[in-house]
């Protein structure tokens, strides 16, 4: 997963004026391979301390709305097809909401992936991924929309075929 940047120092001059953010960080995961076969379970949670929050009357910062995440939950499933050169896998991410901070709601979602790879030499491989399989509407908490996190969505179904040779 993680951490995300939680000011961006280049959109105002602050100076001393910004006293730094204190965050703390848990990630736990599990991997499990077996033949063929493998499963992964991870979990990441950050909380951040003296949130930056910074006004100099034209410009005002607040990291919390931009850099706030709920927990966020990743399980994944993937499958290699040891005589086909073919693997085939799902991904799940369920983030929790955080409830309103700041007067915006953060709320709950969940979005699921599946992806392929196909190696017809040892040199290439054909990658397809459809990212957010079920066009699922809902908000990234790490985004930034423009100091509003209510003002859109994410992006919907996201199809991406790519080719890959290695030297």
């Amino acid at each position: 997963m993680g951490v995300s940047e939680a000011y961006f120092s280049s959109w105002a001059d602050t100076g001393d004026q910004v006293e730094k953010e204190v965050a703390t960080n848990y990630e736990l995961g599990f991997h499990y391979e077996a033949n063929n076969f493998s499963f992964g379970v991870e979990v990441f949670d950050q909380k951040i301390e003296d949130v930056v929050n910074y006004s100099d009357g034209d410009t005002v910062i607040y990291s919390s709305y931009a850099s706030a995440s709920g927990r966020t939950w990743v399980f994944e499933l993937d499958y290699a097809f040891e005589n086909a050169d073919v693997s085939l896998g799902w991904r799940t991410r369920l983030v929790e909401g955080m409830g309103t901070i700041g007067g915006y709601e953060f709320d709950t979602y969940a979005t699921s992936d599946i992806f392929g790879e196909w190696s017809p030499t040892e040199h290439v491989s054909i990658t397809l991924s459809i990212n957010n399989l079920f066009d699922r509407d809902y908000k990234d908490h790490l985004t930034l929309y423009n100091s509003s996190p209510t003002t859109q969505d994410d992006i919907g179904r996201d199809i991406r075929l790519s080719v890959a040779y290695k030297f």
